[in-house]
């Protein structure tokens, strides 16, 4: 019995020692959870940044252009204050006559002085000088009121202007405030990155801008084949050889037509060209300083040719190019809502003021979510 019990224990002892074991192998071969990817978070990291800095540029660039617009019409207005204020001033001396004359004449009553009239000739011309001055007077009196008025709407106007002003410099500094913000993080995302680390960023983004070609090309060529399907349907009389023709986006590593030589679209981009390093500055339209639409501004005008002044207002000039058919010197425009704006130089680059890290330099065409082009040279 004692024998039999031992056994019996042995075994159970076993089978706990064996469960034991196997929940340990278990334990052991459950995978460890997985540990962030570091770069993948700063990537994100960096487009969420870089798509933020471009609205805060987008935002300063319409304040400058309402504080430009703003201060023309404040230095119009004083002009017209000015001359509105002389012109009352000469003014005032007259009526101020009237008045006196009136007062003077309304003491005497208007019967005594007609009822001296010697006879009736006298009666009549004194009676019809009267009422002729009367209503010039009363002519008079009511132009100064209306001149007056004009002035104080004028003062009031330039006090409106002033504190428009005041309070965009106010929102200016706050997003100066914000784009020193969002640099210092990007700053510090990049910082944190080993040199092995940061070569896999750059790898990433490549690559990301590889697979935004791919799909805007396929997307381009299905519209075009889409058009000549069209084209088929409606022009029976043409034949099969030239229905089945589409325009096909170019290979990755061919080079679009060049803008022609000598041409305002080749001399804006070689004015863009020539500011490669200089520095980003928010609000700046050149020739030293810019932001991204502010390159584009002081390029072109190089060209001769005005163009708005924020990106949002310039993805609305020109015509509109697609992507297989860039030329250097088509405006790109980049992130939902168009906040970024950049210039195409060939063979899948643009040149552009992104950020006061960057300032002045040249990236891949799809380095950003791409948007559209317009041509405008």
């Amino acid at each position: 019995m004692t024998s039999l019990r031992t056994s019996v224990g042995n075994r159970v002892a076993g089978t706990a020692v064996a469960f034991l074991a196997a929940a340990g192998l278990v334990m052991q071969a459950a995978p460890a959870q997985a540990e962030p990817d570091t770069v993948k978070e700063a990537q994100k990291a960096l487009e969420k940044l870089e798509q933020e800095h471009s609205v805060l540029d987008l935002q300063y660039a319409k304040l400058e252009d309402q504080l430009t617009k703003a201060n023309k019409q404040v230095a119009t207005l004083t002009k017209d204050l000015s001359a509105q204020e002389s012109k009352v001033s000469s003014m005032k001396g007259v009526v101020a006559r009237i008045a006196l004359t009136q007062h003077q004449r309304g003491s005497l009553g208007q019967a005594a002085q007609l009822l001296a009239s010697p006879d009736d000739a006298s009666f009549m011309k004194q009676l019809a000088t009267l009422e002729s001055v009367s209503t010039r007077s009363q002519g008079l009196v009511q132009q100064y009121q209306v001149e007056q008025a004009k002035v104080n709407q004028t003062k009031a106007d330039l006090v409106t202007k002033r504190n428009e002003i005041a309070t965009a410099k106010q929102e200016q500094a706050k997003i100066i405030s914000g784009h020193e913000a969002k640099e210092a993080e990007a700053k510090k995302l990049l910082d944190k990155l080993t040199k092995q680390e940061q070569e896999r960023l750059a790898r990433l983004q490549a690559e990301k801008a590889e697979a935004q070609r791919r799909a805007i090309a396929a997307r381009e060529a299905a519209a075009n084949s889409r058009s000549a399907n069209r084209t088929s349907t409606t022009s029976p009389s043409r034949s099969s050889s030239s229905n089945s023709k589409t325009t096909t986006p170019p290979k990755k590593d061919e080079a679009p037509a060049p803008a022609p030589a000598g041409s305002r679209a080749q001399t804006a981009v070689n004015a863009a060209l020539s500011r490669l390093g200089y520095q980003y500055v928010s609000g700046g339209t050149g020739p030293s300083v810019f932001d991204c639409s502010g390159l584009m501004v002081w390029s072109y005008r190089q060209a001769g040719i005005s163009l708005p002044r924020t990106s949002q207002a310039q993805y609305g000039a020109g015509v509109r190019v697609s992507a297989s058919q860039l030329q250097p010197g088509d405006l790109v425009f980049y992130y939902s809502g168009i906040s970024h704006v950049g210039m195409y130089i060939g063979n899948g680059k643009i040149v552009h003021a992104a950020n006061p890290r960057t300032d002045v330099n040249i990236t891949s065409l799809y380095s950003m979510p791409f948007m559209g082009a317009r041509r405008v040279g």
